[in-house]
């Protein structure tokens, strides 16, 4: 039996995003480089060197021009950033930025088939799955139950475990919906069974992380997935449920529980920090860019001032993407990162009502996943984050190739996705003869193209 060393690439690319969890990067300080960066450029130059190339394509697609701008109009302020704070951090933080973003034309060169973009997210899917649940095992014989914010709070806890909880959090819930997914589509009663019990451990430690971040994009999933679909009615019934489900733990739960769970005190502090940030950076820098510096960097000056009573600037940060890309790229740079957002969205959304049941039922579920991570971006700096910034470009890479593939067939976008275009009329005295069909990328076929 012929091994298929290109799928068994695409699987250990899908497999090793999260694995930065579990094995922490030797001889560098843990939760600042993602172990993957060792391992990307190796893996994804030979998928691409490998595979067909559709360069020229790439090129011309409106979200790579979009997301080239973004980067060209970052790179311009990296002279500002160095001349004013006589540093390199802004060109290693745009030398990350660089690699996180190249996983849009990874994905989009790598993934050719329908088939395998489900490869890349079964393996992520297995890999975060198989962490999260030994995790929520040690979790719950740690006791985190009895004393869950000391715990939660806990530096053996943060180091051990990369972005713990928020950015975390946001990876486990992307992982359960996709893994929701895999469920919903995979052959087999018994690979189907081992999915559900990721399912179940990935549904625990979104729990055990008590992240309220996680929780809020987790039920933002589901209500696209699903609730949406259900009456007014009884959508008011299960938030009444749990309104009254809250009001009942939150009586019964210690102090411990009610402090970390219950708390809003984090809403006050980060709306404070981005008054502080307004209030203290240089408008010149937010319109220009910092040249991809720091908000700690920026705001050093101010290091000591108190956001609330007991907690100073120095000891926070924005939690914000959106801001983040601001201070680091200006205003320009902002619009565009928007922009790009923006115009996957509505691709993917494209997608979803695709009249190929494959692609609009994966589509579905990586816009609800999509949706989640933009949400969040609101509470945490999201896409700069690796294990979940290097599968959101990856799989948008993937999803703009599949639109574009299937506009091609379409012949026009006036026609619904995927859907067969009406033949031509015979020209008068010439047999009528239909073209010869290629095998389409959307079915899972070979690597060739439409022309």
């Amino acid at each position: 039996m012929k091994i298929d060393l290109r799928r068994w690439g695409i699987a250990a690319l899908g497999g090793g995003i999260p694995i930065t969890f579990a094995v922490p990067s030797l001889g560098f300080r843990t939760g600042r480089i993602a172990l993957d960066l060792f391992v990307w450029p190796f893996l994804v130059g030979a998928l691409v060197l490998t595979g067909p190339k559709e360069w020229v394509v790439l090129r011309r697609d409106a979200v790579a021009r979009l997301l080239l701008a973004f980067l060209f109009v970052s790179a311009l302020s990296l002279p500002i950033g160095i001349a004013i704070y006589h540093n390199l951090l802004g060109p290693r933080s745009f030398v990350y930025q660089l690699a996180l973003m190249l996983n849009f034309a990874a994905g989009y060169l790598i993934l050719r088939r329908l088939d395998d973009v489900d490869l890349l997210i079964r393996g992520f899917v297995a890999s975060i799955g198989a962490i999260a649940l030994f995790l929520s095992i040690y979790l719950l014989q740690a006791g985190i139950l009895g004393s869950v914010h000391s715990f939660h709070n806990s530096d053996a806890l943060k180091n051990a475990v990369y972005g713990w909880p928020n950015g975390f959090s946001v990876v486990i819930a992307v992982g359960l919906v996709m893994c929701l997914y895999v469920i919903a589509t995979v052959d087999g009663r018994l690979v189907r069974r081992a999915y559900a019990v990721l399912a179940i451990g990935l549904s625990a430690c979104l729990i055990l992380a008590f992240s309220k971040t996680g929780w809020l994009v987790m039920a933002i999933a589901l209500w696209l997935l699903w609730l949406r679909f259900w009456s007014i009615r009884r959508q008011l019934l299960l938030l009444a449920g749990a309104v009254v489900a809250s009001l009942v733990l939150l009586l019964a739960s210690n102090e411990s529980f009610r402090m970390q769970v219950f708390t809003l005190g984090t809403v006050d502090e980060r709306l404070k920090f981005v008054a502080i940030v307004f209030r203290h950076v240089n408008p010149i820098i937010l319109l220009t860019g910092s040249g991809s510096q720091s908000l700690e960097a920026l705001l050093a000056p101010f290091a000591n001032e108190q956001v609330v009573p007991g907690l100073s600037v120095g000891e926070i940060s924005a939690h914000d993407e959106f801001i983040n890309v601001l201070v680091k790229t200006g205003l320009l740079g902002l619009i565009l990162f928007v922009a790009v957002l923006v115009k996957v969205m509505v691709r993917t959304r494209r997608l979803t009502r695709s009249t190929d049941s494959r692609v609009a039922q994966l589509s579905r579920y990586w816009y609800a996943a999509s949706w989640a991570l933009i949400v969040s971006m609101f509470a945490i700096d999201e896409l700069h984050y690796w294990p979940v910034g290097a599968l959101f470009w990856m799989v948008t890479g993937a999803m703009v190739h599949l639109l574009s593939h299937s506009q091609a067939q379409s012949g026009a976008s006036t026609f619904p996705v995927n859907a067969p275009h009406p033949d031509p009329p015979p020209l008068r005295g010439l047999p009528s003869k239909r073209p010869p069909t290629l095998p389409s990328p959307l079915k899972g076929g070979g690597d060739e193209h439409s022309p």
